[in-house]
């Protein structure tokens, strides 16, 4: 945006990125909402089983036109039917579902495509957090229900067509930062013909983080620290702040890391005494089993499948159970065990000066991703996030709010700090451009939760591969950031203009590219994401 007093911009991105078309298939926009959607959106669900439809029509000129010309060809059916009931209904006009173009039904059916596109995270987070010492049932249910209040509180309040719930970057770093990794799949390797054992310990080395408690305290620090930031707007300023060469590179680096971090689980990459990494044993069952698991999701996700990363778990786990060593799901519905809160007042009693790095890590990356995601999702919605919400604020305040006090239930429940969640977009594309998105999307996360037996008994080799393809995602954001781009700006006297602005990262001059360049190496090379963020 223009630096002149007279113009504000218009709206937000990440890093000034728009989106990519379901992620990584080309960028549709270089901030936010340049051109995207220009008129509204809606779904045709005639049939919930076909495939979605998506359309684009002049105005919303009332139900009546709209549904009228339909009605009068087949006659309306009862997803029609419930649209207009809902039309000008006291929801509507919080929701402000019509006025933004869209109907109930449309919302509905957006909160479906967000459950599907990260239902993934069932099983990928607890298998993430299992090594920590949590068990996978405990932070499954914590997950469900952060998922559930976030979305619900933030959904009701804020009235943006994200979703929220505890995301892969925390939960990895999180495991990475306070587990033993003690699988034995990724730590072994051979030296002179013979199979050692390479274990590391990778966490920082005080005694008390030997602890879940502890683990956790710092998840609920770093939630309280978003939290109480969000009350006085700090997060906006912040990211606002960061120059735009390192907030564009984060993604890719991020991305760098998780893939590492999944390759390393599926037993593709091990550690060598002598060079650091290696390949491992590639031939091993498990390991091309996981690697079919990762064609299977980048195939799906060329053909625009909102089940990409679902679809190949589920069939990679199938062969694993009946195929392999793996044992079977104990039963398909269980009864659901609250466990007892953990006890994270003697982990606040054992906070030092080390407990710094991994507080602010996991706060800068809910930060980045929260910032980030909901800006770019809501630029292709052509929501406002600084549009008035419930208690005269921007939307975007309660996002902040509702990522905070859900990072709060997640640690009270064994889970990882809340964030927006990357696969967000899915919603929007179907059509999402409320708060109901998120919130039917929380409804049917609670609905899962009797089925933790079979989503506890998904092997890892079967859920990694998410993080491998993820990371490809977040990596295919970088030459975006390279091109030249516009902006919208609003004038002082209410007009709008767009207008030519430099690239995000301008690799030609060294004072951006070395930036980006330490921002995208360093998390991988250093296998951390706090000691790196922090100086920044």
């Amino acid at each position: 945006p223009a630096s002149s007093s007279s113009l504000r911009p218009s709206s937000h991105s990440y890093g000034g990125i728009g989106s990519t078309d379901d992620h990584n298939n080309g960028p549709n926009g270089l901030n936010g909402s340049d051109g995207l959607h220009e008129q509204p959106v809606s779904v045709d669900i005639s049939s919930i089983g076909d495939s979605i439809s998506i359309n684009g029509f002049d105005g919303f000129n009332g139900l009546g036109s709209a549904m009228g010309r339909k009605g009068a060809r087949e006659g309306m059916s009862w997803v029609d039917r419930m649209d207009a009931s809902f039309s000008g209904s006291k929801l509507d006009s919080h929701f402000r579902v019509t006025a933004r173009g869209s109907n109930l039904s449309t919302e509905l059916l957006a909160g479906l495509a967000n459950f599907a596109a990260n239902s993934y995270l069932l099983v990928l987070v607890p298998d993430l957090l299992d090594p920590v010492g949590i068990e996978q049932s405990q932070s499954l249910f914590g997950f469900v229900m952060s998922t559930f209040v976030s979305n619900m509180v933030m959904g009701t309040l804020g009235n943006i067509p994200v979703a929220l719930g505890p995301g892969v970057g925390c939960a990895t770093y999180f495991a990475n930062y306070f587990g033993k990794h003690s699988d034995t799949n990724t730590n072994t390797g051979s030296v002179d013909g013979s199979s050692v054992d390479l274990s590391v310990d990778l966490s920082v080395d005080i005694s008390v983080e030997d602890t879940v408690e502890y683990a956790l305290g710092i998840g609920l620090l770093s939630g309280a620290l978003m939290f109480s930031l969000a009350l006085f707007g700090v997060p906006q300023r912040l990211f606002d702040f960061c120059p735009s060469c390192i907030r564009s590179s984060m993604p890719s680096g991020l991305g760098m890391y998780l893939s590492l971090c999944g390759m390393m689980k599926l037993g593709l990459v091990v550690i060598n005494p002598s060079t650091g990494l290696e390949m491992g044993n590639i031939m091993a069952p498990h390991c091309l089993l996981a690697l079919l698991g990762v064609l299977m999701m980048v195939l799906m996700d060329h053909h625009h499948s909102r089940f990409k990363f679902v679809t190949p778990i589920v069939i990679v786990a199938t062969v694993g159970w009946f195929f392999m060593d793996v044992p079977l799901p104990t039963s398909i519905i269980g009864s659901v065990e609250i466990s007892p809160s953990p006890n994270l007042s003697a982990a606040f009693a054992n906070l030092s000066a080390a407990s710094v790095s991994p507080i602010m890590a996991m706060f800068l990356i809910a930060l980045f991703d929260v910032a980030g995601i909901m800006y770019s999702c809501c630029g292709i919605a052509g929501v406002d996030g600084n549009e008035r919400a419930v208690g005269g604020v921007s939307g975007a305040y309660w996002v902040f709010l509702a990522a905070g006090a859900g990072s709060a239930v997640s640690a009270a429940m064994y889970c990882t700090p809340v964030i927006v969640l990357g696969e967000s977009f899915a919603g929007v594309l179907a059509g999402g451009r409320t708060g109901i998105t998120s919130i039917s999307m929380g409804v049917l996360f609670l609905v899962t939760l009797p089925f933790h037996p079979i989503l506890t008994a998904v092997p890892l080799f079967a859920s990694s591969p998410t993080l491998v393809v993820l990371g490809s995602q977040l990596l295919a954001l970088l030459p975006a950031c390279a091109l030249a781009r516009t902006v919208t700006t609003v004038r002082g006297d209410g007009t709008t203009v767009m207008e030519a602005a430099p690239p995000l990262i301008d690799f030609d001059d060294v004072t951006e590219a070395f930036p980006a360049f330490c921002t995208i190496a360093l998390m991988p090379f250093m296998f951390a994401i706090g000691p790196y963020l922090i100086p920044i």
